[in-house]
């Protein structure tokens, strides 16, 4: 009975992250909708999905090559998996950043944004 469990458990998983991604895609569609309806505003498309959607494209390939290299050279998941999601987290910001969806303006309107425009501007630097 319980191999049972365990053998069925990866199918459940898969359906659950389908959900996810779903429920995820379905909330953000119909946000758009109702936005576009009550404020007669657009919400930039490129800049709300399309820019996070390739940075976090990004960063997933980073993270997997990272975690692969890392667990061959020391086969410790816990070490690899920590090291992976730290760099990820850089990665995605660095991405971010480069392909224009993270900006001064945007750091404006988050709490000790200011703080971070040193760092924006030293990697847009870079990036050109």
């Amino acid at each position: 009975k319980v191999y049972n469990t365990i053998a069925i458990l990866p199918r459940f998983i898969s359906a659950v992250l389908i959900a996810f991604i779903v429920y995820a895609t379905l909330m953000s569609v119909l946000n758009q909708l109702a936005v576009r309806k009550e404020l007669d505003c657009r919400i930039r498309m490129g800049q709300v999905f399309i820019k996070p959607l390739i940075s976090a494209l990004v960063m997933g390939v980073a993270a997997y090559l990272v975690y692969t290299v890392i667990y061959l050279v020391l086969p410790v998941n816990i070490v690899a998996l920590g090291i992976a999601v730290v760099l990820a987290v850089a990665v995605y910001g660095i991405a971010m950043i480069m392909c224009g969806g993270i900006t001064e303006e945007t750091l404006d309107n988050i709490p000790k944004g200011g703080a971070l425009k040193p760092l924006l501007r030293k990697i847009k630097g870079r990036s050109k």
